[in-house]
């Protein structure tokens, strides 16, 4: 009896053994699996802040590459604005040269006048003698009609008008039917090329000294602005 007695207690001894150690081992194995639980979750976590990581990357990556790109496309249209530019200002240029010569005639189909100096004159038995004050000149001591290119009148060789486009610049169709000086207007000739004399009528410009004188389109010859137009011819 006391024999089985102790055989009970040497089983029970050994199964409560047996529950200690596998609660032992399942204790442990719950800590490996909570700490596998731990590191998945920490694996997990670190893929997502490298995965965030990673969206920021190509997310900024991207914006780099929108800015370059959006720099790159205001530089192209920046300079292909300043092309456009100056592709415009050489075509207004061109355009404005085309349509402007400096050197052309701005009253092209009026007469040139008869004078610059005495030279240009006819010959006639009185001498040559040129008029220089009178815009466009005017030759004297005629006698009559041959010793001018048109009209003797009263010893001045005169040009004969139907109206203003006949005359020089300068000078305006009288009631006559004969080119006279112009009357300036406030102390100014409506032609740019002239000044006033005494008696309020266009007149060339004396440039004795002074040659800056001369307005555009005339040059000082002889102490006189003269017409280029006529010059030049």
């Amino acid at each position: 009896m006391r024999f089985l007695v102790l055989f009970l207690l040497v089983v029970l001894a050994g199964c409560s053994e047996d529950e200690s150690g596998n609660n032992a081992n399942n204790m442990s194995n719950n800590g490996n699996n909570s700490n596998n639980v731990n590191n998945v979750n920490n694996v997990n976590n670190s893929n997502n802040v490298n995965n965030v990581n990673n969206v920021n990357n190509v997310n900024n990556s991207n914006n780099v590459n929108n800015s370059n790109n959006a720099n790159n496309s205001n530089n192209a249209n920046n300079s292909n604005n300043a092309n456009n530019t100056v592709a415009d200002m050489g075509a207004d240029m061109n355009m404005s040269d085309a349509g402007m010569d400096m050197g052309a005639d701005p009253y092209a189909g009026r007469p040139l006048g008869q004078c610059a100096v005495s030279a240009d004159c006819p010959e006639n038995p009185n001498g040559k003698l040129c008029n220089r004050l009178l815009p466009g000149g005017s030759c004297g001591a005629c006698g009559d009609d041959n010793h001018c290119d048109d009209t003797c009148f009263v010893g001045t060789c005169v040009t004969t008008c139907s109206d203003e486009n006949d005359c020089p610049p300068g000078l305006v169709c009288t009631s006559a039917g004969r080119c006279g000086a112009a009357l300036c207007v406030n102390d100014v000739c409506p032609i740019p090329f002239y000044g006033c004399s005494t008696s309020n009528r266009c007149q060339r410009i004396d440039c004795t000294g002074d040659a800056s004188v001369c307005p555009a389109g005339t040059t000082c010859a002889a102490n006189i602005c003269i017409e280029d137009r006529l010059l030049n011819n």
